[in-house]
């Protein structure tokens, strides 16, 4: 009788964890799939894709893969806006909300560009960044006199 009271209690705390679990993986995310054509309806490889959201300050940029499609997965449920830029087209933009677990589908056709169409900065390109000078490791050996490193010895002052 102790051995089946037992039995049942680690089964239901078993239980609890795996519910608890289940319910942890579902979350308050969803994501924002599609794909990017051109004006006779051929997919447009490697355009990039950005979503922004005003609000939060989120924002996420892909490719398009070989096939033309993307996909943003971990997306907090809020509105967006979406933009395509692709090289030879148009730039555009689109709205989507993400509201549920399930994908938000976008499909969007670009149209071909003019001379006239404006380049669109890439938001998230660091311009100002400029990169930190590596560790440079100081050698004496083999050290010419042109090294801007170069260790010189101590002059001894005389009086």
């Amino acid at each position: 009788m102790r051995y089946g009271f037992r039995v049942a209690v680690l089964f239901v705390v078993q239980l609890v964890f795996v519910v608890a679990a289940v319910f942890a993986q579902t979350g308050n995310s969803g994501s924002i799939e599609g794909t990017v054509l051109d004006p006779s309806g051929k997919t447009v490889a490697n355009a990039t894709v950005e979503i922004t959201n005003v609000v939060s300050g989120l924002a996420r940029t892909t490719n398009t893969a070989k096939d033309g499609t993307f996909r943003f997965t971990n997306v907090p449920f809020n509105p967006y806006h979406l933009s395509v830029n692709a090289t030879g087209f148009a730039p555009a933009s689109q709205d989507v909300e993400v509201r549920s677990f399930v994908a938000a589908k976008v499909d969007i056709s670009l149209t071909i560009g003019t001379a006239s169409t404006p380049y669109s900065w890439n938001r998230t390109a660091r311009t100002w960044w400029k990169p930190i000078r590596p560790f440079i490791r100081i050698s004496v050996v083999n050290c010419s006199r042109t090294c801007p490193w170069r260790v010189r010895p101590l002059r001894s002052v005389r009086s």
